[in-house]
Formats: C-alpha cells, structure tokens, sequence
C-alpha cells in the first residue's frame, strides 16, 4: 500500500461528483490500492453503501465554515463515526450547510481526524494542512504547514473514479445544469485541465503530489469498525414485558379458534421472540388500531398477512389458517440468526388526511427526537442517460433514440424479473431480453458485453443509469429510534416540509439497525370515507 486516497467524493455529493462505491472499489483493485477515504459535501449518506464495498474503507466529510473555509473530518472509530453525525446533521439543520468556525471546533473530538484545506492560524493537536493541487492554494498550505511545523497530507480531490469517466462526468453536468455538453466543456474547462479521477501513486507523483505528502497519508491511524447493527427497537412500554403483553392480546382473540391456530401461535411467539420481535408487532398492531379508532379505515400490503399473530393481534383481517398462507413468506427462521436479524416488512395504508396525524401521534408516544421521515434520491432513469448520451454526440435523431427508448419495459412491471435474476441494470435488462428489436444498434456477444454500432454510447448510458440526480423526502417511510435518531443516523434539513429527515435511505437506515415503518396515505381511503360517511 503506497498511499491512501482520502478525498473521494461519491454520487451521494449529487450532481457534483459520480463516483459509486462499486465504481471505487474496481478502481482502486486496478490501481492496487486496498483503501481509500470518502468525503462527500456536508453528509455522509453513502457511508453503508461504501462499507459494503470497502469494508476497511475511511468515512469522512467536508464541511464548510461562515467564511468559506473547508475542513475534511475524517472518524477514526466507531465513536468517531457517531460525532460525525452530530457534526453533518447540525450542518444540515437548516438551508445552508456552512457551519459557525467556533461551532464546528467544539464538535471536533479526538476521535476525528481534522484536516485543513486552507490557511488554519490555529491547527488543533494531531490536526493536518491537506494538500489538493486541484485547488489554487495548495502552494500557501504548503507554506502555512512549514510556518506551523505541521505535516501535510495529499487530498485530492475526486469526481469520478477512472480517467476515462471524464466524457461521463460531462453528460452529468449537463444533466445537472440543463445544458449541452459542448456548453459544459466552456463553462467547466479546468475539469479538463486538471485531473479529477483517483490517482494512482505514480500518478499522484507524476501530477505533483511530494513523496512525503503521500507517505503521510498511511502514518493515519484508523481503526476498522462495522456500521452494520441487528435491530435496536424501541421500546413499546415500560410496564411488564413485551413478549408476555403480545402474547396475552393474541390468546384474547383464540376464543372460539381450534388447536391450528393454537399450535401455530406457539410457534410463531418462538420465532419472534427468539429475535427479540415482540415489540416490532406491538408497535405496529397500535398505530393500526390508532388510525382505525381515529380516521376509520387502515390497512396493511405485504406478506405479514401470513402470520397468525398478526391477525389475532388486530395487524390484519387475514386469516393466514383459513386461505393456507405461510409465516415463512413473513419471517423465515432459516435466512436469520442471532447476529443476523431482519425485521419484518409490514407495509400500512392510510387516509392521506390523516396521515400526518399518524407521524405525530408516533412522535408523541417515542418522542420527538427518536421518529423521522426518510430521505430518498432520484436516480438517472434509463430513458433519460440514453438520451442525454446521444444528445451529446449527435449520432442518431430525436426520433431514432425515442425509438429505442421505446423498447425499455416500465421498471415497476418487471421488478420482480429484475430482482429475480439479479439484473442491476434495466437497460441490460431489454437488451437481453429484446435481443432482435435492439440489434440494429447494438448486441450482447459471445463474452457478454455489449456489442455494436453504437456499443460505445450504450455502455456509457449504462454507467450513468441509477446515479442519483435529486433527493427528496420518502413518501411512505418513518423511522423510529431506540435513541435520539442524530446518533445513530444523519439528519438533514428538507426544504418541501421544513423539517429534519433522516439523511440516509431507507435500506441503509434498516442496515444501521432503525425500526422502519412504510406509512402511505392514499386518497382512495379519504374518497372511500367520504362516500359511506354520507
């Protein structure tokens, strides 16, 4: 290992950089390097997608003061890690993430790795001057460092992960900006000036970078932790135990019900309280019951229809005995273990009126700072990389490309394919699957790569599909905490609602050990409500 990229930025910095984390881990194989570090703008939203890919991988951010100063802060452990989202979700408690220089040095912790990327008078202890030669002041940190007797560390800055990645880095600016791409190139010439890809050490060296600058990178101590947890649920009561109250609500409502039902709840209460799922079923039997008693009508999607408790503890109306459902569809002992738990997925309709009123009512019972809704990105759709891609280039008519975009199926219709056979791209998807209607642009050959006149710009479609181009707030997803929700997730500032949400998806929230409910108001229960109430 000859030294360590620290500065990645990924696509989580949206419309600024392009770099997933699968992007990153084949380059750094390539250019033999085991790690590197990421620091996207104010958030660490990619961190369990860039653990998964890394594991051994530095999670860092960039933060920005009042003044225009940038810092990157790196967590050198677990504890790190949990300041660091004291640090980003105070940056993004409002509009404008630039945080208070005084505010944001009473954040910073010895379990951070500080590094400054401007002129800092007052370095803190075991702190470093980062050195990018993309910047215009890499010569005066340079001076700054030697004036202060501090080391300097390479920092360079990355947008996207190989060389030949430019040409896509500039179909997404144009996506971002709404321009073309020839625009992109006048308006953004030092990218092309400059390199912005992960560099190996020869050409760090090469480009600029001292020797010692890249050695200093590896005298960094981090220590290697897992961000991954079982579920921390909260809580459902404080008086007696869980399993025992959920127990005792399902053998009220065995009256009248034969040994099946019975036998099969025996069964299911060893399942889930062996998991420690009790108060997953109690929390979400009680916001149904809520919002029936409230705004009379719930109701749930999913396969939690094929429990037996939850349909003796008010969570459906489904009898799972009586139409031959299955519990395994619901939760299957045999794909978890003690150290491996995944929640259940019950998904809960309801009135789109009464919906915020729901959020609040699970706000005041686990308390204001433990429930939140969810960030969600928009990604670049298939249609809309393929499009972007000849545009740049000219090479086919309007028409000829809305001819192909034609031939890509719904991505809703065909998800479960998609998922079934392991597809991560749709454009793939059709391809394969519509081999005779795509040959006259391009094929799949003998070594399953895509072939072709025009195999060139669909590859790049490919790698520009699924980056995230938007974020907004999730129609559907509420977190729940066992704790105040800034210590085990980011939160971020959304403009539509004028609230905090959490500053990761939904899965890797899930991934972080959040308890995830999907809530989602439909306007049919309201029209429904309205005609029987008359």
């Amino acid at each position: 290992m000859k030294y360590i990229p620290l500065n990645c930025k990924t696509h989580y910095s949206v419309r600024q950089a392009m770099s997933k984390p699968t992007d990153i881990k084949t380059r750094l194989n390539k250019i033999g390097l085991d790690l590197c570090g990421i620091a996207d703008y104010s958030i660490v939203s990619g961190a369990v997608k860039f653990k998964d890919s890394i594991p051994n991988g530095i999670i860092g951010t960039e933060i920005c003061d009042l003044a225009g100063n940038k810092t990157l802060i790196y967590a050198k452990n677990y504890d790190g890690w949990k300041q660091l989202l004291k640090i980003t979700s105070v940056a993004n408690s409002k509009s404008d993430t630039c945080l208070d220089r005084y505010l944001l040095d009473a954040l910073i912790t010895n379990d951070l790795l500080v590094i400054y990327l401007y002129e800092e008078n007052n370095p803190k202890h075991n702190s470093y001057y980062g050195v990018d030669l993309n910047a215009d002041n890499y010569v005066e940190i340079r001076r700054m460092a030697a004036a202060k007797n501090k080391k300097t560390v390479a920092v360079h800055s990355s947008f996207f992960s190989s060389p030949e990645d430019i040409e896509d880095f500039t179909i997404l600016l144009s996506i971002a900006h709404n321009i073309s791409s020839e625009l992109v190139r006048s308006e953004f010439a030092e990218i092309y000036n400059k390199k912005y890809h992960i560099l190996s050490y020869e050409e760090a060296l090469e480009y600029g970078y001292l020797e010692q600058e890249l050695q200093n990178t590896l005298e960094l101590e981090f220590e290697e932790y897992k961000l991954n947890r079982n579920p921390m649920l909260p809580k459902f009561t404080d008086k007696g135990d869980s399993s025992a109250l959920l127990k005792q609500i399902c053998e009220e409502n065995l009256v009248g019900k034969d040994e099946r039902y019975k036998k099969q709840l025996d069964y299911e209460l060893d399942v889930i309280n062996q998991y420690g799922l009790a108060d997953y079923f109690l929390i979400v039997q009680d916001v149904i019951k809520y919002t029936n008693t409230k705004h009379g009508m719930c109701g749930i999607r999913g396969s939690g229809a094929g429990s037996v408790i939850s349909f003796l503890s008010g969570i459906t109306e489904v009898d799972p005995i009586k139409y031959g459902l299955y519990f395994e569809r619901f939760i299957n002992p045999g794909r978890m273990s003690t150290t491996h738990i995944q929640l259940p997925d019950i998904d809960i309709d309801v009135p789109a009126e009464g919906r915020e009123d729901v959020i609040e009512y699970i706000k005041e019972k686990y308390g204001r700072d433990r429930v939140g809704q969810i960030l969600t990105y928009q990604r670049i759709k298939t249609h809309a990389a393929l499009k972007a891609v000849f545009r740049s280039n000219n090479k086919l008519s309007f028409d000829e490309v809305n001819q192909i975009t034609k031939l890509i199926p719904d991505e809703a219709k065909v998800a479960d394919k998609l998922k079934e056979h392991n597809y991560s791209s749709l454009l793939l998807y059709a391809i394969e699957n519509s081999p005779e209607e795509f040959r006259q642009w391009v094929y799949i050959n003998d070594r399953d790569e895509i072939d072709g006149e025009f195999k060139n710009e669909f590859n790049q479609a490919l790698r520009l599909e699924g980056l995230n181009s938007a974020r907004s707030k999730h129609a559907a997803g509420v977190i729940i905490g066992q704790v105040p929700l800034d210590e085990v997730c980011p939160m971020i500032w959304d403009n539509s609602s004028k609230s905090l949400i959490c500053g990761m998806e939904m899965g890797d929230l899930e991934s972080l050990g959040c308890m995830k409910l999907d809530i989602l108001g439909l306007r049919l229960f309201d029209k429904l409500i309205e005609i029987f109430g008359e």
